[in-house]
C-alpha cells in the first residue's frame, strides 16, 4: 500500500482512538445546578463545593494525569429546561457523567434521559422518594424525603399536636412529603384539619390562605416549600398573630430567616447532621478548604455539591477507570466512604441511607433540638 493513502488511515485512527472513551485529554462531567429560578438558593452553594472538589481533585492530578473539567448548564429549577440541558451535555459535549440536579422534579426528568443513554446520574441534593425508582444510573447523594417526612410526624406525635394545617408544593417532592407526613402523623387522635397546594413562585393566594389559619388556630402547621416561599409565608402567618408552631423541612436555607425576620424564631426543621466542627475529621477539613477559598462557612447544599463529586471521582479511582460500566461497579462497593456529609454507602437503588436532625431557630441560627432543649 502506498505511503500517501497509508497516512490518512492513521491521522483517522489516531483521531478515533482519542475520541474513544477513556481516551481524551480530560475528563468531562456535566454539571446541571440550578443557578436562577426558585432553587438557585440551594444551587449556589452546591457550585461552590463542586468547584471546591474540582480544584482539589485536579491539583491532586486529576484522573490519571488529566484533569476533570465541569461543564456547567443552569436548568432555572424547569423540569423541561433540565430535560434540555442533559441532551445537549450528553449529544453536543460528550458527558458520559453528570452531577445534577439540584431540586427533586428536574432530576426526575433527567433520570430517563440518562437511564436511556447509559449516562450516570448523581444528584447532590434531590430527596423525593420516586428518585428512588428513577432508574439503575441514578444515585443520590442526599437522603429521601420519606426518612424525613417520617421524623418529623414522630416529632410532631411527640409535641402532642392533635391539630395541623399543611402548606404545600404540588410537586413531585412537595407531594412525596406531604403523603409520607400525613400518612404517619394522622390517626383518630390526630388529624391534618387543612391542606394548601401550590407551585414554587405562586404566592399570590398566601394572604387569603393565613387568613383561613387565623381563624382555624391550629396548633401546629407543616410547610414544605423552598426557602423563599417559606419565609414568606412564615411572615405572613406572625403578622395575622398566627402562634401555632411551624414545622417545616430540610430545604431550610439561612434565605428563610432573611425572608421571614423575626417570625422565624423558633422554626422547626430536619436536616441532616453536616456539623463541620463536630470531631470528624473529613468534615472538619472540608469546612477549613471551604473557607480558605471563599472566605465563608459552607451550609450543608454545598458539603453534599463537594461530595457528589468526590464520591463519583473515588468511584472512577476504584478500577481506574472512566468507563460508565466500571464507575457502576465502583459505586455500587462504597462501603463507607468517608465524605464531608458523613459516611456514605449507596443500596441498591443507589440512595443513600442518613436519618435526619431537627432543629430549631434560636436568635436567627439553627440550634439542635437537644442543645435546645438542654438548655433549658
Amino acid at each position: 500500500m502506498k505511503l500517501s493513502r497509508i497516512l490518512p488511515m492513521l491521522s483517522l485512527a489516531a483521531t478515533v482512538a482519542m475520541l474513544a472513551p477513556g481516551c481524551s485529554q480530560e475528563v468531562r462531567v456535566g454539571a446541571v445546578v440550578s443557578r436562577s429560578g426558585p432553587a438557585a438558593v440551594y444551587g449556589i452553594p452546591v457550585s461552590k463545593g463542586l468547584d471546591l472538589a474540582l480544584e482539589e481533585i485536579n491539583a491532586a492530578g486529576g484522573f490519571q494525569g488529566k484533569p476533570l473539567v465541569l461543564i456547567y448548564r443552569d436548568d432555572e429549577t424547569r423540569p423541561e429546561v433540565g430535560e434540555t440541558v442533559t441532551l445537549d451535555l450528553i449529544q453536543n459535549e460528550k458527558t458520559r457523567f453528570i452531577i445534577g440536579a439540584v431540586s427533586s422534579p428536574v432530576t426526575l426528568a433527567m433520570a430517563p434521559i440518562c437511564n436511556d443513554n447509559e449516562v450516570i446520574l448523581i444528584s447532590p441534593s434531590a430527596s423525593a422518594d420516586a428518585i428512588t425508582a428513577a432508574g439503575s444510573y441514578v444515585y443520590r447523594v442526599y437522603p429521601a424525603d420519606i426518612l424525613e417526612a417520617t421524623a418529623m410526624a414522630d416529632f410532631a406525635r411527640d409535641l402532642g399536636i392533635e391539630q395541623m394545617v399543611l402548606f404545600s408544593y404540588e410537586n413531585d417532592w412537595g407531594i412525596g412529603l406531604r403523603d409520607v407526613f400525613t400518612s404517619r402523623y394522622q390517626s383518630k387522635f390526630r388529624q391534618v384539619v387543612q391542606t394548601y397546594e401550590f407551585m414554587p413562585g405562586e404566592t399570590e393566594s398566601f394572604a387569603t390562605w393565613v387568613a383561613e389559619v387565623a381563624e382555624m388556630a391550629p396548633e401546629a402547621i407543616y410547610v414544605n416549600a423552598y426557602a423563599d416561599d417559606w419565609g414568606l409565608l412564615v411572615k405572613l402567618l406572625r403578622e395575622a398573630g398566627v402562634e401555632a408552631v411551624i414545622l417545616g423541612t430540610s430545604a431550610y436555607s439561612p434565605t428563610v430567616v432573611a425572608t421571614a425576620g423575626e417570625a422565624a424564631e423558633h422554626l422547626l426543621f430536619p436536616q441532616p447532621a453536616f456539623t463541620p466542627v463536630s470531631g470528624y475529621p473529613p468534615a472538619e477539613a472540608f469546612d477549613e478548604a471551604y473557607r480558605a477559598k471563599y472566605g465563608e462557612a459552607p451550609d450543608r447544599y454545598a458539603a453534599y455539591g463537594y461530595d457528589a463529586l468526590k464520591v463519583l471521582f473515588h468511584a472512577m479511582m476504584t478500577d481506574e477507570s472512566a468507563h460508565v460500566r466500571d464507575v457502576r461497579i465502583g459505586l455500587g462497593g462504597l462501603d463507607n466512604y468517608e465524605g464531608a456529609t458523613g459516611r456514605i454507602t449507596f443500596d441498591s437503588h443507589g440512595d443513600v441511607v442518613q436519618y435526619p436532625q431537627t432543629f430549631v431557630i434560636v436568635d436567627g441560627q439553627p440550634v439542635a433540638w437537644e442543645t435546645f432543649i438542654e438548655g433549658g
